[in-house]
Order: structure tokens, then C-alpha cells, then sequence
């Protein structure tokens, strides 16, 4: 994966975020958390793809990345080529 797709896929994932943390009537208080977890991991991921000298660490964080965006497979922006 190119560090422009990674870019991609970062914003994918940092925009349905923010769609999955927006306020509801039944929102339960564990799932903003789990939200803002998510996007420590993705900032964390993007952190390492521009700064890890070594090619496995920014292999993992792209890894770590896709797996965060399974549950969004069915989205109309998800990308075929970001499947584990």
C-alpha cells in the first residue's frame, strides 16, 4: 500500500469515526470512548507510517489499519485493496 493510500484509508477511517461518535438519544457511554480509541489508533498508525525508519513497523500500522475498517466494508467509499 503507497502512502498515498494509506492517506486515503487513514481519512476514510478517521470520517466514519466521527459518524459512528455523533451524539444520539440512545448513544451509550462506552461506544464515544470506544470512538475516541479508535482514533488515537489511527493517529498512532499514522504517527508510525511517517516517522518508522524500518519498513515491518509501517507494515503493521497499515495492517492495524485496515482491520479498523472491516466493520465500514459495506460503506459505498470502502476500498477493495484495503482488506487484510
Amino acid at each position: 500500500m503507497t502512502e498515498t493510500e494509506t492517506q486515503a484509508l487513514t481519512e476514510f477511517l478517521l470520517a466514519r469515526i466521527a459518524e459512528d461518535g455523533q451524539p444520539t438519544t440512545h448513544r451509550r457511554p462506552h461506544a464515544l470512548a470506544e470512538c475516541e480509541a479508535k482514533r488515537e489508533i489511527v493517529d498512532l498508525a499514522a504517527f508510525a507510517q511517517a516517522s518508522a525508519p524500518y519498513e515491518m513497523p509501517k507494515r503493521y500500522m497499515r495492517l492495524t489499519l485496515k482491520f479498523l475498517a472491516m466493520p465500514y466494508v459495506d460503506h459505498p467509499d470502502y476500498r477493495p485493496e484495503w482488506r487484510p
